[in-house]
């Protein structure tokens, strides 16, 4: 994730690696400190939509740990 109020011009970037190395992401809230955690998701998941991987967006991090968990078959990896 990307952390609030930490250098948002490397966001995107951020989202293309993950979405190049992933078969699926789910972007959640870190620690948003004093931003907006949409406005951090929305700077990261443009990398992501560029690289055509499917995400799925959530700020609540429970239900985006619970949708990654329930996602994921028996062979693959949640980080």
């Amino acid at each position: 994730g990307c952390g609030g109020d930490r250098d948002t011009t490397k966001r995107a970037e951020m989202g293309t690696i993950a979405g190049t190395h992933s078969d699926l992401c789910v972007l959640t809230s870190d620690n948003p400190r004093h931003e907006d955690p949409e406005a951090i998701l929305d700077q990261i998941a443009p990398g992501i939509a560029a690289t055509g991987t499917p995400f799925e967006r959530f700020t609540d991090r429970r239900r985006a740990i619970a949708s990654a968990l329930a996602s994921a078959g028996p062979a693959d990896i949640v980080l």
